[in-house]
């Protein structure tokens, strides 16, 4: 599963890189306007050829978009999220969540990837800002060693966060978080609250036990991108 990042996200352009995989023909960008309906499937926009790059239409007729960093493999896309919206699929001022379907060259194509938290344009004009995410943690029983099993959510943010807080709004049920494929998991207990200081990270994995959870989180974030 292939995870995109996101290089630059101006006002009308969001910008990402998919790193190349030998195995993969393309990859199929996707998008939706909540992280549960990422997770269940998001939209599909467009598709882009492996080692390719790809500007929607307002950017090619704009002659906005382009890149000089190397794009030795990597793909590439930008986008204007208005040349895309919908009722699923998030314009340009609001937050959008992205998802990379990759097909194998046998033509069958592959579970989708981590879910990608794009903020609204204008988001990074300042240097510091609070993140909020919110989202149902699903039901999926624990895995070996107390490390993520397959098919929790996994969601990625687009820059990486010193600090954050999460909360457990799930009734009843507990969540747990993991920072990584190989990182033990942390409860958080039904109800209750947890915060995290000098964290560094970006990726979470994140699953309810013996039911959903309901999850708010903030988190501040360290800026450099575009805006």
């Amino acid at each position: 599963m292939v995870t995109p990042h996101l290089v630059a996200r101006q006002t009308g352009i969001i910008s990402l890189m998919m790193p190349n995989r030998p195995s993969i023909r393309t990859y199929a960008v996707g998008a939706s306007v909540t992280l549960d309906a990422a997770f269940a499937g998001a939209t599909a926009m467009f598709s882009v050829s492996r080692g390719a790059s790809y500007r929607s239409s307002t950017l090619r007729k704009n002659k906005l978009g382009w890149t000089e960093e190397s794009t030795l493999n990597q793909t590439r896309v930008s986008y204007d999220p208005n040349d895309f919206a919908s009722a699923t699929v998030p314009g340009d001022k609001a937050i959008t969540f992205v998802r990379i379907t990759e097909t194998d060259m046998g033509g069958t194509a592959l579970d989708a990837g981590p879910i990608l938290v794009v903020p609204p344009s204008m988001f990074f004009a300042t240097g510091r800002r609070n993140l909020v995410v919110n989202g149902t943690a699903p039901d999926i029983a624990a895995g070996l060693n107390n490390l993520p099993p397959t098919g929790v959510m996994i969601f990625k943010l687009p820059r990486f966060a010193d600090e954050f807080t999460i909360h457990n709004d799930g009734d009843g049920v507990n969540i747990f978080l993991s920072f990584g494929e190989g990182l033990q998991e942390v409860q958080i207990t039904a109800g209750e609250s947890m915060s995290f200081t000098e964290a560094g990270v970006n990726l979470l994995y994140i699953r309810g036990d013996t039911g959903t959870a309901a999850f708010r989180a903030v988190f501040s974030l360290v800026n450099g991108l575009q805006s």
